[in-house]
């Protein structure tokens, strides 16, 4: 009786974490805390061949699982050798094959809602108001309490965000501007205005509003994936949707136990060193602890794009989910 170990990576897409949304749940690297992007895990086939004409080959299993239950008679799964060296030349077979995945993703339904939402007479109204606003001085937004019923907010001061958003039983979302930049006062050596830059990327007060109104939807029966916060600004249209359970809605704020003006400078810094959109995502994962909050950029050709990270240094990639 002869056996043959085939080692081989298998390499899948992970764009969410909710249930259901991952094709191998039999795999023990699929958690609620890992995110979207590409994972890798070896795996092993053992086929043992014997005189017997009955006997079949094949069979699977997961260096980190437990052999499958039902296998063919003579066929063993469990780990290979130590002496045996992984054979490079066999490519990964399986639901969940590298590139095949990537190119094959399934729906997702937070940003199909994203998509749709965004092509809504009245939603795409108040999106054309506020568009209209980005030279303003203050922040200017909508309250949606109740489907389609937008209550108008605006920050109270010159170049600062809102900070009054009303909130009731039948709060769903807001949507509001990021200005443009403006200048500053001071001038270059030639006489040219100096410019500040405001970040056009939804900020941590956002992320902020977006965790009170999951849980103020929780408290009221509204469904987690209706819950939204969209930013307008003259770089895009960002929207936060949560793919996490009503028990995992994170509590925001610095998890470092920063000042809101550290707080806000150690922003800023992630965003000049890693960009608008890794820069957010890393920012709220390493400083509120906040992992299950999903990014979506809104196009005005109708597409959206979903940003996450993945792998250990936190890579930034995206992915068009939806098209018009």
């Amino acid at each position: 009786m002869d056996s043959l170990h085939i080692n081989y990576e298998d390499c899948f897409v992970t764009h969410c974490s909710g249930t259901g949304r991952h094709t191998d749940p039999n795999d023990p690297n699929c958690t609620a805390s890992d995110k979207g992007g590409m994972r890798c895990v070896t795996r092993w086939i053992t086929i043992t061949h014997t005189d017997d004409p009955c006997d079949t080959g094949g069979g699977g299993g997961s260096g980190n699982s437990n052999p499958p239950s039902g296998g063919d008679n003579g066929v063993t799964s469990g780990s290979p050798p130590d002496d045996e060296e992984p054979d490079k030349s066999i490519i990964g077979i399986g639901p969940n094959d590298g590139l095949d995945s990537i190119n094959n993703l399934e729906t997702d339904p937070l940003c199909e809602d994203v998509g749709k939402r965004f092509n809504e007479e009245e939603f795409k109204n108040r999106i054309e108001q506020l568009d209209d606003k980005l030279d303003e001085t203050k922040e200017y937004g909508f309250v949606e309490s109740g489907p389609d019923n937008f209550v108008a907010v605006e920050s109270s001061l010159d170049r600062t965000a809102i900070t009054n958003v009303p909130i009731d039983s039948t709060t769903i979302g807001m949507m509001h501007t990021h200005y443009d930049n403006y200048p500053n006062g001071d001038f270059s050596v030639n006489g040219t205005p100096m410019m500040t830059a405001t970040i056009k990327v939804p900020s941590p007060g956002d992320v902020g509003v977006f965790l009170k109104l999951l849980r103020n939807a929780v408290a009221n029966n509204i469904p987690l994936e209706k819950v939204y916060v969209t930013m307008i600004s003259s770089k895009g249209n960002y929207t936060l949707k949560y793919e996490g359970s009503a028990l995992d809605i994170p509590s925001g704020g610095s998890v470092n136990m920063l000042s809101p003006q550290d707080f806000e400078k150690k922003y800023s810094d992630y965003i000049k060193k890693y960009g608008r959109q890794r820069g957010l995502l890393k920012f709220i994962k390493d400083e509120m602890a906040v992992t299950n909050v999903a990014l979506y950029n809104t196009r005005y050709n109708g597409k959206v794009k979903r940003y996450f990270l993945y792998g250990n240094k936190d890579k930034i990639d995206d992915e068009t989910c939806y098209e018009n």
